[in-house]
């Protein structure tokens, strides 16, 4: 067991640093953003990748959770699963892609917009692709090298944005941005993959067959997740217009960066629950999840706490006056935080167990209560009401998960 936590404390330590420069590189990106692009622009920047990513259900399909946690346990032949989820997620990227153009033809938006998701789909499509790489080193327990590599990313995002503004380039530029981080990833990746595991590429239908049931739950899971997270911004988008998007999507853009440490957090302890419960440790498994809840609650209250006191100086370093609109929706969303972070940690309890119909009863139900609250209230309070679903609808999905997780009492997979 205390292997176990070292190697938790290894991992974390190197990530927190390494998500600390990555989240600090985060803001310095959303302030260059706001500022060169104003609320309209930053509305559209920000409805073109929310709309990229409800794409990217079918690009993932559920695969990167099921291989981290089948690979952590060591089940299938290592050189047929890699090479099998190597063109599983060629075919889902291309089909996600396609299926993203061909949608547009339905959708009321202006044709920056539609051009904008033509520009950005390849960069968002290899970091669909990027995630490959990366849940084979989240399985083998090399979150140190997931989080170097999502450090790159981000740094070459930032560096591009901040030449494509002091040279003054347009919008299409700063969107292509994505690529360039992406692509900088993607080639450290295949490195370090070199370094860690020779990858036999050979498709094994039959597999890829038995892998594709086995995620559907999972993708099912990840489909309503995303639905459930950014459902607003498109309602926002259609019923209040893209300056609304902007201001709601700055304060959201804020609560997303503070998510990053805890989503690395869980990254580093879910293949290692794995490997507990598989080997039937059951203490060891409850006392892992038990110290993890303990450090949600403290580190999230510490972290709203702050960001709520900060938020005014926050916004105005990130977005100047002309966002000012975004401190009541951020302080209302940072209200949620704690329930974002304990929320996160039964959701993969659940999903190591297993209990797929649980937690698709739980956020279908709480995708239905927040689409309902959305569509009644954004058309008269827009940015304010989307932010007030969120934390209701976040208590609605705490209350559903606790009542369950005691219900079931232990991680017995």
């Amino acid at each position: 067991m205390k292997d176990y936590f070292y190697r938790i404390g290894i991992n974390t330590s190197v990530q927190f640093v390494s998500k600390l420069c990555t989240a600090v590189l985060g803001f310095l990106g959303v302030g260059l953003l706001t500022r060169y692009l104003g609320q309209i622009g930053f509305g559209n920047f920000t409805l073109i990748f929310v709309y990229l990513s409800f794409f990217g259900i079918i690009a993932d399909s559920g695969l990167q959770l099921t291989m981290s946690r089948d690979i952590a346990k060591g089940k299938h032949l290592p050189e047929k699963i890699y090479g099998t989820f190597f063109w599983l997620k060629i075919i889902l990227i291309f089909i996600s892609i396609v299926l993203a153009f061909i949608s547009l033809a339905f959708l009321p938006y202006s044709p920056l917009v539609k051009r904008g998701i033509f520009v950005a789909s390849v960069g968002v499509g290899l970091g669909f692709f990027n995630s490959f790489g990366t849940t084979i080193l989240q399985a083998n327990l090399r979150l140190d090298l997931v989080a170097l590599i999502d450090l790159l990313a981000k740094a070459v995002t930032v560096a591009f944005v901040f030449i494509f503004v002091l040279m003054q380039k347009n919008f299409y530029y700063i969107l292509n941005t994505i690529l360039i981080g992406n692509f900088a990833a993607l080639i450290l990746t295949i490195f370090l993959l070199n370094k860690i595991k020779k990858i036999k590429l050979s498709f094994d239908l039959n597999l890829a067959k038995k892998i594709s049931v086995k995620a559907l739950p999972v993708a099912a899971i990840s489909a309503l997740a995303l639905l459930y997270f950014k459902i607003d911004t498109l309602i926002l988008s259609i019923i209040r217009g893209i300056k609304e998007v902007g201001i709601y999507g700055l304060a959201y853009k804020v609560v997303e960066n503070l998510l990053l440490v805890w989503g690395f957090y869980m990254a580093t302890i879910y293949p290692l629950l794995a490997k507990l419960a598989n080997n039937k440790k059951i203490k060891e498994t409850v006392g892992l999840w038990k110290i993890s809840l303990t450090i949600s609650i403290i580190l999230s209250l510490l972290v709203s706490i702050l960001a709520f006191v900060f938020a005014p100086l926050l916004i105005k370093i990130l977005g100047g006056q002309d966002f000012a609109s975004s401190v009541m929706p951020l302080r209302i969303l940072l209200c949620s935080l704690p329930l974002f972070f304990v929320n996160n940690l039964f959701y993969h309890s659940f999903l190591l167990e297993e209990k797929t119909k649980l937690i698709l009863k739980a956020i279908g139900t709480s995708l239905i209560f927040n689409i309902i609250i959305n569509l009644i209230f954004i058309p008269k309070y827009g940015y304010i009401a989307a932010s007030v679903s969120t934390v209701i609808t976040e208590v609605y999905l705490s209350i559903i998960y606790f009542i369950n997780r005691y219900k079931i009492k232990s991680l017995t997979g």
